[in-house]
C-alpha cells in the first residue's frame, strides 16, 4: 500500500501545476539538499548563492516514546545558480533566517522561536565560521549590516521597544522605538523604518542616518497594510501596501525623501507578497483573492519590465510554494518550490536586463 502522505502530495502536485510557460521557466533539482525548512535564498553572484533554514531531527524510543527533539541549521551553498549545493557545518541549534556579503566577509542570522538569535561571520570562502554576537532571550533581529571602520549595526525588536544597537568589542544602544515600529531594514548607513500610531495600520516612514544623526519622517497620505519592502541598488525604497479603504494593492517609490505611488493597473486588486526591483525590473508574488482554498493559495507572479508603468503576469511551474524566492542581478528570478527543487524564469536576463 503507498505512503498516504505521498499519494496527498500527488495529489497536491496536480493541483498546482499550472498552465506555465515552457519556454520562459526552467525546473531543476537543487542536488545535495536535505529536506528541511527554508526561508532564506540569497545569491551573492549569479552563480554563487546561499539556501538557508533549518532541519529538525526526532529520535524515538522503541515503544515509539519521543527521547529527543531538535533543530539544526542548514545553510547551503551552490557554485553553477541552484543545481549542486553542499552543505555548510556551522555546529548550532536554530535556523539560518539571512546571509550578508560585505567584501570578503559572510554575515548569517541565526534565529528560531527556541534558541537566542545570534550572528556568525565567515572572514573568506565560508571557512572558520565563528559566532560574533548573542542576544538576549526575546530580541528578534529585524536587520543587521557592517560598515567597515564602524562595525556591526544590528535592529532588534522585543516586546517593549525596537532598538539600534551597534556591535564592537561591546554593544551600544543608538536609538530606541515602539515596539509598533517592528518592520525595518538597514542599508548603507540608514535605516529605514515603517512606523505607526497604533493597530495593524501604518502612517509612514522614518529615515534614519546613524552615521549622521539625522532623522526624517515621510508620511503616508493615509493608513496603509504593509506587505513587504525593499531598497535597491540606488537606495530607493519600495513598499508594498494594501489600501483597506479600497481594497486595492499598489506600491510606495521612496527616493530623496519622497514618496511616488506606482499603480498596478489592471492587477491593483490582487493581494501582494516579498517585492524585489532591480533596475528597472519589479517581481512581486500575488494571488488573487478568491485563489485561496483548502489546500492552500495559488501565487502567481506580477512583473514589470519598465519600473511599473506596465505589468505583466506569469503562471508558476509550481504555484503553491514559491518561497523563498531572489532576483538575481542578471535578471533571473528564482523560486524554492519545495522538494529539493527549483523553478527559475529566465526571459528577462539577456534582453531587458543588462
Amino acid at each position: 500500500m503507498k505512503n498516504p502522505i505521498f499519494i496527498i502530495f500527488i495529489v497536491i502536485l496536480s493541483f498546482s501545476c499550472s498552465n506555465y510557460d515552457k519556454e520562459k521557466w526552467s525546473i531543476h533539482n537543487g542536488k545535495g539538499i536535505e529536506n528541511g525548512s527554508f526561508d532564506l535564498l540569497k545569491f551573492k553572484t549569479d552563480s554563487i548563492g546561499y539556501l538557508g533554514g533549518g532541519i529538525s531531527y526526532t529520535e524515538f524510543d522503541d515503544n515509539g516514546k519521543l527521547i529527543s527533539n531538535s533543530d539544526s541549521t542548514a545553510l547551503y551553498k551552490t557554485n553553477n545558480g541552484g543545481k549542486n549545493w553542499k552543505k555548510i557545518n556551522l555546529n548550532q541549534e536554530g535556523e539560518i533566517r539571512d546571509i550578508k556579503f560585505f567584501g570578503d566577509k559572510s554575515y548569517a542570522l541565526n534565529q528560531s522561536l527556541y534558541t537566542n538569535s545570534k550572528i556568525v561571520v565567515s572572514e573568506k570562502e565560508d571557512n572558520e565560521w565563528k559566532q560574533i554576537v548573542e542576544f538576549e532571550e526575546g530580541d528578534y533581529v529585524r536587520d543587521y549590516e557592517y560598515l567597515d571602520s564602524n562595525g556591526l549595526f544590528v535592529v532588534i525588536s522585543n516586546n517593549s521597544k525596537v532598538s539600534l544597537l551597534k556591535v564592537t568589542n561591546r554593544i551600544d544602544t543608538i536609538k530606541t522605538y515602539s515596539s509598533q515600529n517592528y518592520k525595518v531594514q538597514v542599508k548603507d548607513g540608514k535605516m529605514y523604518m515603517i512606523y505607526n500610531s497604533g493597530g495593524a495600520y501604518s502612517d509612514g516612514v522614518i529615515l534614519y542616518d546613524y552615521l549622521l544623526n539625522k532623522e526624517t519622517t515621510i508620511p503616508f497620505d493615509k493608513n496603509y497594510w504593509i506587505y513587504s519592502t525593499f531598497i535597491n541598488e540606488k537606495n530607493e525604497f519600495f513598499i508594498a501596501v494594501s489600501d483597506k479603504e479600497n481594497e486595492t494593492s499598489k506600491i510606495f517609490k521612496m527616493s530623496n525623501k519622497n514618496l511616488t505611488e506606482i499603480s498596478l493597473n489592471q492587477y491593483q486588486k490582487y493581494s501582494l507578497g516579498q517585492i524585489f526591483v532591480r533596475d528597472s525590473l519589479i517581481f512581486i508574488d500575488s494571488n488573487k483573492p478568491e485563489n485561496v482554498g483548502p489546500i492552500g493559495v495559488t501565487h502567481e507572479l506580477l512583473y514589470s519590465t519598465n519600473g511599473g508603468v506596465d505589468w505583466e503576469i506569469e503562471n508558476y511551474p509550481f504555484s503553491l510554494i514559491v518561497k523563498p524566492a531572489f532576483l538575481k542581478k542578471n535578471g533571473k528570478y528564482i523560486a524554492y518550490q519545495g522538494m529539493k527543487k527549483f523553478q527559475e524564469i529566465n526571459t528577462f536576463a539577456n534582453n531587458v536586463y543588462k
